[in-house]
């Protein structure tokens, strides 16, 4: 065989070579791009749950908040109504609520207390994670079952303590605080 008629040949053989390795990169391009496209579009819609979630548990622990922050005073004249300091007159004299005045008192706090809507929406976000988020949740749930214990037994127990209810309220609007800073740095950190 003739020098030229081998180098066609060499040369169509490595341009045949060259183009099926171009096809192939291609079509692994192809497929590389296409499956981060739908891993983008899973995140994406990930994230938003999530943003919801976390719009859920912001929303109704402040509902709860509200709620409670109107009986608070209720709890603390409950707990000195039954201290042995007791509630005070203007004239200094130890005075005690009537029965039905107290009794007044729990039925209201009982209508503001229930925090079953701030543990539903921190259940669902131990689902969506991540675990940091879901701590923060997790210690909102909890300081929102304290308020409520609180609330609870407001005048009912031996040594309560007047300001257990407040406590428990300002440990709670911190929880959500810390909550919201951890959920904002995990919506953030993929942007």
């Amino acid at each position: 065989m003739e020098a030229p008629v081998v180098a066609a040949l060499i040369a169509s053989g490595a341009a045949l070579a060259t183009s099926v390795l171009t096809a192939i990169v291609t079509v692994r391009n192809a497929r590389t791009q296409a499956r981060e496209g739908r891993r983008a579009q899973l995140d994406t819609a990930r994230r938003n749950h999530q943003r919801g979630a976390y719009a859920d548990l912001v929303s109704t622990t402040r509902t709860y908040l509200r709620a409670t922050v109107e009986v608070l005073t209720i709890a603390e004249t409950l707990d000195r109504n039954g201290s042995d300091e007791g509630l005070r007159n203007a004239k200094g004299t130890q005075v005690y609520l009537d029965a039905d005045t107290a009794k007044n008192m729990h039925v209201r706090l009982k209508a503001v207390l229930d925090s079953s809507a701030v543990t539903d929406a921190a259940v669902l976000i131990d689902l969506e994670g991540p675990p940091a988020v879901a701590e923060r949740a997790a210690e909102v749930q909890r300081r929102a079952t304290h308020l409520e214990r609180a609330l609870e037994t407001a005048g009912y127990l031996d040594d309560p303590g007047p300001a257990r209810a407040k406590t428990d309220f300002v440990a709670l609007e911190q929880a959500l605080k810390a909550f919201v800073e951890s959920a904002k740095a995990h919506l953030s950190s993929h942007i």
